[in-house]
């Protein structure tokens, strides 16, 4: 099973976004990311890392300094033995906070660019 909190994320473009996936699988199963039909690896621009808690995953991938060609579905996925299940993301641009006079005067100075310190999601 896979549970994604936050289906619709939206980010301006500059900054870093946090995706998050959780898995529950028995027997355990491997888990990506990936976009396209391709599986994206840990790399500068994808940081990519997950925390195990018995049968259970919380998957994390980072997309580093957005561009507009970040912006699309992503995907987390999970197969075992028994079988396969995915998640779907769906990373979108949006208006920095700084620009707009939102964002707090400490965080714009130090170019963070948001009350969350450069981290923006929307709840679906």
């Amino acid at each position: 099973m896979i549970y994604v909190p936050n289906q619709l994320v939206g980010a301006p473009v500059g900054t870093d976004v946090t995706l998050h996936c959780h898995v529950e699988a028995y027997p355990r199963a491997i888990s990506y990311w990936a976009r396209d039909g391709a599986v994206l690896l840990a790399s500068k621009k994808h940081g990519t890392e997950s925390a195990e808690n018995g049968y259970r995953t919380h998957m994390r991938m980072t997309v580093r300094r957005l561009a507009e060609t970040d912006f699309g579905n992503y995907r987390c996925v999970a197969k075992n033995a028994l079988g396969e299940a995915e998640g779907s993301i769906r990373l979108y641009g949006t208006e920095d906070f700084c620009q707009l006079g939102l964002g707090g005067l400490e965080d714009c100075q130090l170019g963070l660019g948001g009350p969350e310190k450069g981290e923006y999601l929307i709840n679906n």
